[in-house]
């Protein structure tokens, strides 16, 4: 069974860039935006990108084809 600690890491990121596009979607203002596409997104790519991982990782650890 996976435990949330091991993604803390991940929830943390995906919860500060849903924060991000939140208020750049309620206040779109120029520093919103270069927050978003500096930060959102590439938190947003982090957190696929490592969540994937680990999933795999996990799957190869339990020969699940």
């Amino acid at each position: 069974m996976i435990t949330m600690r091991r993604f803390l890491l991940e929830l943390i990121f995906a919860a500060l860039a849903s924060i991000i596009c939140v208020l750049y979607i309620l206040f779109p203002e120029p520093h919103l935006m270069a927050l978003f596409v500096f930060v959102a997104q590439p938190m947003f790519i982090f957190t696929i990108l490592s969540f994937s991982i680990r999933m795999l990782k996990g799957a190869r650890q339990k020969k699940v084809s």
